[in-house]
């Protein structure tokens, strides 16, 4: 079964899995050319209808997202409501004008295995998006009130991968279901935390 939305902070998408807990509670910037439906994989619909009348822009950019079947990453600080409609229009462009009428920008994402397209979202005040190509492989991982230190560890495990969390940061229960690579995961987990990742001699750590 295949399934399409989105969650802000948090990758979701039609090949990419649902992480339905992760809302808090992310190579194309806006400005640009839209990525064309050409370019897009043929089970993605050309066109779509979206009315909003006072939406949760969250609300809005899931809408968006399930008639595309596309991927997006919101970052968590993204807010407000909208009042927009698109009858009819290439899903690149309602995600361009959509994106553009709050002053957020769009980068593509490269991740391995995925077909559909996939986006990060954010503020264009914040930075670009840390990463814009996943290669790690996929994992199937649900946290619930599980200390940080605890999830990064079984995650370290699932990527085979060296990742530690530093001794600065506080160790807290977090929320988080994953099904999808892990590196994304990774950047995810970073995202809707607060935190950063430094990679040195092979190892990431997880920062403040």
């Amino acid at each position: 079964m295949r399934m399409s939305s989105i969650v802000r902070g948090a990758v979701l998408g039609v090949a990419l899995g649902l992480t339905a807990c992760a809302h808090s509670d992310s190579p194309h910037a806006l400005g640009g050319t839209p990525p064309g439906p050409a370019a897009a994989p043929a089970e993605v619909p050309a066109r779509i209808d979206v009315v909003f009348d006072n939406e949760d822009i969250y609300e809005a950019f899931r809408a968006l997202a399930q008639q595309a079947r596309i991927s997006l990453f919101l970052d968590p600080d993204i807010e407000g409501r909208v009042t927009w409609s698109a009858h009819a229009v290439p899903w690149p462009d309602a995600l361009a004008a959509l994106a553009q009428v709050h002053r957020l920008r769009v980068e593509r994402l490269t991740v391995h295995g995925v077909a559909a397209p996939c986006f990060w979202v954010s503020r264009t005040s914040s930075p670009p998006a840390p990463q814009t190509e996943f290669t790690g492989t996929r994992v199937s991982l649900r946290f619930d009130d599980t200390p940080i230190r605890e999830a990064v560890r079984q995650l370290a495990e699932a990527a085979k991968t060296p990742i530690v969390v530093d001794e600065g940061v506080p160790d807290v229960p977090i929320t988080l279901h994953l099904w999808l690579p892990w590196d994304l995961g990774l950047a995810h987990l970073a995202q809707k935390y607060a935190l950063h990742l430094v990679r040195t001699n092979g190892t990431i750590h997880v920062a403040r």
